[in-house]
């Protein structure tokens, strides 16, 4: 701001010389004049030019004109300002209310996992003491049954009562999985065991898979279960994408900000529709027809990731493939090394 008194046209003084000379470098003559632009007791903003010595003095008679119109350019320069101000704070506010409404449905997801936890541990103990008299009885009356078919039929009942005991146990150790056990682990290690094991369960043809790590701390996790719900998600992507056209890209980077390390695994796969996009990791809930899967792989996948202090992220558009993000939490320091990043090809 310019002393009282001082102006309109000011010459520039050091404070706004060291500036000026870089980013106008082509103004005419050496020195540099300026008029302050006032609103709301301050200055917002100026209008510069080059002129010779004695620029002041040559428009002295002019000052009420040239204060007139600064007064103009100030008030239209404060107009502007007020208008981006006014629109920089609706976008905060609308990312905000965002941010509000993704926390709550957070906590709202959080309180029904928590339900259909305590529901499924209650109907799990209530059913297994029926199963077991079904099972023994079934398996007791086809030892003593001699037609086939008759014979057959017990044989069916046990074996779907022991399918039934099987979804039992998986629904406990949804409801009250294992505490973790945290360790430092090599991510690059526990992802190449996780791609294997997966591999070996899925035909996976001619799917490329390609591996790509970069130069990322240990996690501190639990391996096992890291390990399954990474199983969990390549089983995902090998089902969604074209046996022989199909492609997974596997990423590994460390986050300096939030200090996790992120894991995607992407496919050019079918893809989900919205709606189940949003189900996704609901139990029990599963866009493949009846008999197939239990839909239960992506939602334990999570209670566990969330329980070592991680997440899961889904991206997915119908057609288009999915792209899933998995945040670890890693050790303190990443250590620094001078080996390029390392990136792999798998069929």
């Amino acid at each position: 701001m310019p002393a009282v008194g001082e102006g309109p046209v000011l010459a520039a003084g050091p404070e706004l010389e060291w500036l000026l000379s870089p980013i106008s470098p082509r103004l005419a003559h050496e020195q540099r004049y300026w008029i302050c632009l006032e609103a709301d007791g301050g200055c917002i903003g100026g209008i510069v030019w080059g002129a010779v010595a004695g620029e002041s003095m040559r428009l002295g008679p002019q000052v009420q004109e040239i204060t007139a119109i600064a007064a103009g350019w100030s008030l239209a320069l404060r107009t502007a300002q007020i208008r981006e101000e006014a629109r920089t704070l609706a976008e905060q506010l609308a990312e905000s209310n965002r941010k509000l409404q993704s926390a709550q449905a957070e906590i709202l997801r959080s309180r029904t996992m928590i339900t259909v936890g305590e529901m499924a541990a209650g109907a799990a103990h209530e059913m297994n003491n029926p199963l077991t008299v079904i099972s023994g009885r079934s398996q007791l009356l086809a030892s003593q049954l001699s037609d086939p078919k008759h014979k057959a039929a017990a044989h069916l009942i046990r074996e779907q009562s022991h399918r039934l005991t099987d979804i039992i146990t998986e629904l406990m150790d949804f409801a009250k999985p294992v505490p973790p056990t945290f360790g430092e682990t090599d991510l690059a290690d526990l992802i190449d065991r996780a791609l294997h094991e997966a591999k070996m369960q899925a035909d996976v043809v001619d799917r490329r898979v390609e591996l790509t790590i970069g130069d990322v701390p240990a996690v501190v996790v639990d391996p096992d279960q890291v390990m399954a719900a990474l199983m969990e998600l390549f089983d995902n992507a090998f089902h969604a994408t074209d046996p022989v056209k199909g492609h997974i890209a596997v990423s590994a980077a460390f986050d300096p900000f939030s200090r996790k390390v992120a894991v995607t695994i992407a496919d050019n796969g079918c893809g989900m529709a919205e709606n189940t996009l949003k189900r996704a990791f609901d139990p029990f809930f599963s866009s493949k027809p009846a008999g197939r899967r239990r839909g239960m792989g992506l939602a334990k996948a999570l209670r566990w990731i969330e329980g070592i202090g991680g997440s899961i992220r889904l991206e997915s558009h119908e057609k288009q493939g999915t792209r899933t993000v998995m945040l670890l939490p890693a050790t303190k320091t990443i250590a620094t090394t001078s080996e390029p990043m390392l990136k792999r090809k798998k069929a």
